[in-house]
């Protein structure tokens, strides 16, 4: 299915940067984590966390500089 060209409202921008805001501050909690952590199995676990982070916010990003007044047409 294709998909719909629109755009946000501007308090769906505010949400999506808040909720953008808040990965990016897990993101860096978990690094701080993962440098005290010993046992094998969690930090295998804090890098499967970091990573799933890592996807959500260059998707979030990239949601948002699609739906960006200049990008549209």
């Amino acid at each position: 299915m294709p998909e719909t060209e629109f755009r946000l409202t501007p308090h769906e921008t505010l949400e999506l940067h808040e909720l953008l805001g808040n990965r990016i501050t897990m993101l860096k909690k978990l690094n701080v984590s993962k440098t005290s952590v010993r046992n094998s199995a969690l930090t295998g676990f804090i890098d499967d966390a970091i990573d799933r982070k890592t996807v959500e916010i260059r998707e979030i990003q990239d949601f948002l500089d699609k739906r960006s007044p200049d990008t549209m047409q």
